[in-house]
């Protein structure tokens, strides 16, 4: 297929890579070419604009950091709507507001006469390398098996959930799911540790347990780590700053819309503001760890 790209950050580099690897045409725009020249030396095509990468490509993908961003790049000034062809496809991989991307994809038929799918992923850095992304979907089900080759070159397990915004609740599902679930891993390290215990035995200890999750095996090494005062190397996560501040307000406006208390994830969102207020985001999610924490907790 003829496929453009936009958002060639952490997650959105290695998405392209594998689309590109899969044999696809690949059209790129992005403000700072020197970011993905790599991919233009394998056979991409760089593009002046989005409006250009769009008149050139059946799908195009993005994976960009906010719902502000999405709008800038398609309906803003020379952006892909401009130049997207009926019956091209937009397939959007960015964690953004639901309500937001609803008025986007009835905005885009009525204005294009094209499909929006919401199509939010999960795994993380290894799995945008690896191209085993789980994809959540939302939109029309012709639009999503048209678009069924760009979701096989970059994920393992592809789900339609429902109509348009319907992937963006699902992601804001995982999110919560996740938020909580790191919160408790990272005061379980930190009892751990505090009683005498080495943190970084504990997800050996638990593993294939109840209690055992990619969560605890993969953040939570780099969480036990931390504690143990790893290298300032090993524990960065490739999350930019703010994003699990914006994913748990995602959560929680969905939850005051459909009428839901959410206790837990309005202390989450509070945690992660507080990881942002003491400087602590280039940790990403496993930031989480570091939050009322110094050297004399560790019974030392």
């Amino acid at each position: 297929m003829r496929i453009g790209f936009v958002g060639l950050g952490t997650m959105g580099y290695p998405m392209a890579t594998n689309l590109l690897a899969s044999g696809h045409q690949l059209f790129l725009w992005g403000r700072n070419p020197a970011k993905f020249e790599d991919l233009l030396a394998q056979g991409a095509q760089r593009c002046a604009s989005p409006a250009a990468l769009a008149s050139e490509v059946e799908v195009v993908g993005l994976c960009l950091t906010d719902t502000a961003a999405v709008q800038q790049v398609v309906f803003g000034e020379e952006g892909l709507a401009s130049g997207l062809q009926p019956g091209a496809i937009l397939v959007d991989c960015s964690s953004i507001d639901p309500a937001a991307t609803r008025a986007f994809a009835q905005r885009l038929i009525t204005e294009c006469d094209c499909a929006w799918l919401d199509a939010p992923v999960s795994g993380g850095v290894k799995g945008a390398d690896a191209g085993t992304l789980t994809i959540m979907a939302g939109g029309e089900e012709s639009a999503f098996e048209c678009a069924a080759p760009f979701f096989d070159a970059i994920g393992k397990r592809r789900t339609l959930v429902g109509a348009s915004g319907s992937g963006q609740i699902a992601k804001a599902c995982n999110q919560l799911i996740i938020g909580a679930s790191l919160n408790g891993i990272a005061e379980a390290l930190k009892v751990a540790a505090a009683s005498g215990l080495n943190p970084e035995l504990i997800p050996d200890t638990l593993q294939d347990g109840w209690a055992d999750s990619p969560l605890l095996q993969g953040h939570g090494r780099r969480m036990a780590g931390m504690l143990n005062k790893m290298p300032e190397e090993d524990q960065g996560m490739g999350i930019s700053k703010g994003l699990m501040v914006k994913d748990m307000q995602i959560a929680l406006d969905q939850g005051a819309q459909a009428g839901v208390e959410m206790p837990v994830t309005r202390l989450v969102a509070d945690r992660y503001r507080e990881v942002l207020a003491k400087g602590l985001p280039e940790h990403g999610q496993v930031g989480i760890v570091q939050l009322d924490w110094a050297g004399e907790n560790k019974g030392e």
